[in-house]
Order: C-alpha cells, then structure tokens, then sequence
C-alpha cells in the first residue's frame, strides 16, 4: 500500500460527510445517549477535525465523553476504535482524527482503504466500536422537549477547506410521558369508581324497594 487511499481518483480532491446512528431518540431524564459516528466518503483528505457543541446545562460533564481513535490490537494486528477518551469540556469537544503513518506517507490517517476492490474506506466500519463512540450521560434537570446536537467534520480534500455539518435530534421525556401507564391506569380506576358512584348505585337504589 504505497497510500492510505488507492483505488481510482483516490488522488483528486475528496468529498465526506458524518453519517450518524443514534441508539433511542426518546429518553428520560438522567439516561445516556448513546451515539454512533462514521465518515464515509472517498478521496484526498487532510488535517481532519471534528467538533461538536454540547450545553453543560444538559450533559453531566464527569459522565460525558466520546472514545475515538485507531487502537491495534497486539496479538492479532487487527485494528479496532476506541483508543482515546476525551471528556465533555465548554463548549463542547474538538478533536483531531489522525491515526498511523506509513513511510511515503503525508501524514498520519484513519481514513484507509478497507481493501483494494472496492473505495470502501475504515471509518465506515464498525471494529468493536465505531470510529466515533459517544455516551452523553444527561442531567436530571435537563428540561423536557426536543434537543439538538451539532457536529462539525472539517478537512482539507488537497484543493480547499471543506466543512460538513451533521444535525442530531433527540427528546426527553416529560413528566406525563414518563409515566403514561401508571396514568392510564388511574384514569381506568377513576372511571371505574364514577360508574359504581353515579351509575351503579343509583340503580341498586332504585330498585331496592321492589326486593
């Protein structure tokens, strides 16, 4: 492999994008979100950043943080994700993806090809994790409704700066949501009650001089 990227114009100027999974969209206050991040794209591609912006007032900063990185395994060789943890800091996180370096290289990279049949490239694969692995643990205050997560992937394609935004939503439960079965079940028992009251025993009432 004389370069990270060797199939066809893998030497013109490259195009990626984020594509992210998010575990649930809908949770309850104090549980973590569970994020998914990949890059997928193919050709040139330098000096790789990605940033996110994430409110203190939502995430519990000591419980917050994203695994990332190229991690060998030592007996097998097989490369998997997840060697550095970087935790939540204000206003959010910033990270540099860099990953080994051959000789001939320009720099180092994470973004290799998976083989040489196809431009499948590492980043999109999941190797225990994925390239870009976030627990963000929410606050029990958080306010219920709708959220959003920005991230920023920015990156040199050998011609020009090119950034890329990936918008993430999610929800947090209310209170009524949170415990819509318990409600439900009040609700029944509550009308239950109101027939016996104003249905049933007037009835036995009426009907009690004829017994």
């Amino acid at each position: 492999m004389n370069a990270p990227r060797n199939s066809p114009n893998a030497d013109k100027p490259g195009a990626y994008n984020l594509a992210t999974r998010v575990g649930k969209t809908v949770i309850n206050p104090g549980d973590a979100l569970k994020i998914e991040q990949y890059i997928t794209g193919y050709g040139n591609i330098t000096q790789v950043k990605l940033v996110c912006y994430l409110s203190s007032d939502i995430f519990d900063v000591d419980h917050t943080y994203v695994e990332y990185g190229m991690k060998p395994d030592s007996t097998t060789g097989e490369i998997n994700w997840g060697k550095h943890k970087s935790q939540l800091e204000d206003p959010g996180l910033t990270l540099g993806l860099v990953g080994f370096r051959k000789d001939g290289w320009a720099e180092s990279t994470m973004i290799l090809d998976v083989d040489g049949a196809s431009n499948r490239v590492l980043t999109e694969l999941k190797l225990e994790k994925a390239p870009l692995d976030y627990n963000l643990k929410t606050l029990k205050t958080i306010s219920p409704g709708d959220h959003y997560i920005d991230f920023y992937l920015t990156y040199f394609n050998g011609e020009k700066w090119c950034v890329t935004k990936e918008k993430t939503s999610f929800k947090v439960k209310n209170f009524f949501e949170r415990h819509a079965k318990k409600i439900s079940w009040l609700a029944v028992i509550a009308t239950t009650l109101s027939i016996i009251r104003f249905g049933l025993v007037p009835a036995i009432n009426l009907i009690r001089p004829f017994l």
